[in-house]
């Protein structure tokens, strides 16, 4: 399971991660874009689920990566729907949701970006040698987001939110951003920042909190200085 997560992770690097990840339900035909103000290259991350003309929910699913003005949501071309909800998320924004009616065309919505405070987070990497980067990445279980969809799992797509530099002595300065001030995740208690550390083979690897066998550090308003983070011995 670990090689998937390293494959899963190989482009972190140039955080050209999750190129595309769709319901495998979707096929092409009308679509929904979201339109970025920077029409530039930006990381970002999208969930979304349709609603069924009976008024029940499909299953989610979620795309992002690297992308250049806008996203696209394929629609489903096997099922009846008449709206799509989603929440989406570029770095430096708040995230924000959306409410889409569907009519068989495409659609056009465009995303105001309502700039996100970042919280401090300090800390370093006791070994091995040879490690360049680390980055953070937000998850939470979906039951406080998606209300008309009782679901205790994973989310369909996780958010690799900041990365940083590790200076010669595994030391890292990382600015996170705040989800406890954002509108639509503060309440979510089950989210967590994951820690992964590029290493000298170019692999990534998930890192624990010293002390601890749990990976995850609670979303907070602030957190500890100097945490001190290990590679679990496990892990290779």
């Amino acid at each position: 399971m670990l090689r998937m997560m390293h494959k899963y992770l190989a482009c972190i690097g140039g955080i050209s991660l999750l190129a595309a990840i769709v319901s495998a339900q979707t096929a092409l035909g009308p679509q929904v874009r979201v339109r970025f103000p920077d029409p530039g290259k930006q990381r970002v991350a999208a969930q979304y689920m349709f609603r069924k003309t009976d008024g029940s929910y499909l299953q989610m699913g979620g795309a992002g990566g690297q992308i250049s003005g806008s996203l696209m949501i394929p629609m489903l071309a096997d099922q009846p729907t008449d709206r799509v909800k989603a929440r989406v998320w570029t770095l430096g924004c708040a995230v924000k949701a959306f409410d889409i009616a569907l009519a068989g065309a495409d659609v056009e919505v465009q995303f105001v970006c309502d700039p996100e405070k970042t919280v401090p987070f300090r800390g370093r990497v006791a070994g091995p040698p040879g490690s360049s980067a680390i980055a953070a990445q937000y998850s939470s279980k979906c039951t406080s987001i998606w209300i008309e969809q009782r679901e205790n799992g994973p989310c369909a797509l996780p958010i690799f939110a900041a990365t940083a530099k590790l200076e010669s002595d595994g030391s890292f300065a990382i600015d996170l951003p705040d989800f406890k001030d954002d509108p639509i995740l503060s309440s979510d208690s089950s989210a967590v920042f994951k820690f992964l550390v590029r290493m000298a083979d170019g692999n990534w690897r998930m890192v624990n909190p010293e002390g601890s066998k749990d990976p995850s550090i609670a979303v907070a308003s602030s957190y500890p200085d100097d945490v001190t983070f290990v590679v679990p011995a496990n892990s290779n």
